[in-house]
This record gives C-alpha cells, structure tokens and sequence, in this order.
C-alpha cells in the first residue's frame, strides 16, 4: 500500500472514530508502529490532525474572526444557550466568559432576570446594554481585537476579588483525557480562573468539538459541573464525559 493511500485511510479513520490508535491501526493497515507513528507525525506537520501520545485526534474547528464564528453553528448555539438560561436564578452573579456561544446566552436572558453579569467580551457588554434588569461589569484589560475579548494581568486580578455564583465558559476543544483547551495561552489563564472562581461551572460547546484537542489546557474535564452540548456527538462519547462526573446536557 502507498503512503498516500494509508494517509488516507487514517484520515478516514480518525473522521470516523475521532482518534487514532498506533497499536490499533497499524494492525488494520499491516504495517509496523513505527511505519505509522511516521504517517502520524506527516499528517500532523501538514495540519490535517493533533498528534497525541499512543495516536491522533482529530484538530478543533478554526477559530477565525470573531463575526465569522458568530456564523458557525448558529443553531446549535442557540439551542444550548435555550438550555444555558435554565441554570440561572434570580439575583446571581454570572461570569460570562468571551465567546460567540457565551454571546447566545447574554442574548437569550429573558427580559425580566435580575442578575449581575460580569464578563471580557466586549459584545456581550453591549448586548445587555439594551437589558432592563441586568446590571453588567467589564473587565478591564488589553483588547485582543479578532476575539474581541479583554485580558492581561487587569482581568486575572479582578477575577480573583469576584466570588461568582456560576460561570458559563467556552472552550476551542474538548476531550475527557486531555481536558478543557484553547488555542491562546493568556486567555487559558482566564478561563481557568473563571471556572476556579465560581461556585458551580458550566461548559458550553457544540458538538464538533468533543472529543478534540487544542494548545494550551484550561483544566480537566472534571472541574466543569455541567456540560452542555448541540445533537450530534454518539453517546458512547457524552458517556465519557458522565463517568468524569460530568452533568451532560444534549439539545
């Protein structure tokens, strides 16, 4: 078999699966593990998979301009942040962390909730500029322009005098090994401390990101106290999610 030919079929594979197995697949294509460690690592420097300890996992969705990704998946994101609301009770303070999901959820307040939203993403400000009842606090800090989100030192330090009552954080990619991650190392520390931050944690991803993997880990899947997906994940893989303790919301 040519290489072009098994890189394809591993590429079906992992489409399939979502994950790679080197033990596995070199088995199924009759060549040894170093052979297709090799095939791995080409396809990995092509940008076609996430290279991981024993295989491979498929690579999360780009992430793109903050208007395009408002784009992506619209509704699915609206169905979650339908069943993201639900959690909220009146009074609460809410950390709403930078995102286009997160957005869906400031959007989808009811008219009437009295809640203290605080948040670093700038479009969620001034969505609820137009609430009646929501009283909103900006994190103050450098403006990453394409994500349209604040952070730096200013952010972390006032996260950390903020005792939440619940926090809704989204994540590029998702894996019940690997944990929560994203693509951007400052911003990882600020999920994090939003998720530390906060009596109870909610994650708020569509489905094409489970089960995936990005640079820089938030923290474990286990940290999170619900997770709240679109249709389309199997449930053998929300399954994994439940046995971390996890409380998986599929809508």
């Amino acid at each position: 078999m040519l290489a072009a030919e098994r890189h394809q079929l591993i590429l079906n594979t992992l489409q399939q699966q979502r994950k790679v197995s080197v033990t596995e697949m070199s088995k199924e294509l009759k060549v040894s593990e170093d052979t297709l460690r090799r095939d791995l690592d080409r396809l990995a420097q092509d940008g076609l998979l996430k290279r991981v300890h024993g295989g491979a996992l498929p690579l999360p969705t780009e992430m793109g301009e903050y208007s395009m990704r408002q784009q992506q998946f619209a509704p699915g994101k609206q169905a979650i942040a339908k069943k993201a609301v639900e959690c909220i009770q009146p009074n609460q303070v809410v950390l709403l962390d930078s995102g286009t999901t997160t957005f869906a959820i400031a959007q989808a307040l009811p008219r009437d909730v009295k809640i203290t939203v605080i948040t670093n993403c700038l479009p969620i400000a001034l969505a609820l500029t137009e609430h009646p009842y929501v009283n909103v606090v900006v994190l103050g800090g450098q403006l990453l322009k394409e994500a349209q989100l604040l952070q730096g030192a200013q952010v972390l330090e006032a996260l950390q005098r903020i005792r939440a009552d619940l926090c809704f954080v989204g994540f590029h990619a998702v894996h019940h090994k690997f944990g929560l991650t994203i693509p951007y190392l400052e911003e990882s520390y600020i999920k994090r401390t939003m998720i530390e931050q906060s009596a109870e944690a909610v994650g708020v991803v569509n489905a094409q990101k489970l089960e995936t993997v990005s640079t820089y880990t938030v923290a474990p899947v286990k940290e999170l106290n619900q997770l709240i997906t679109d249709k389309g994940a199997p449930e053998e893989v929300l399954n994994l999610y439940r046995d971390a303790g996890v409380v998986v919301q599929e809508v």
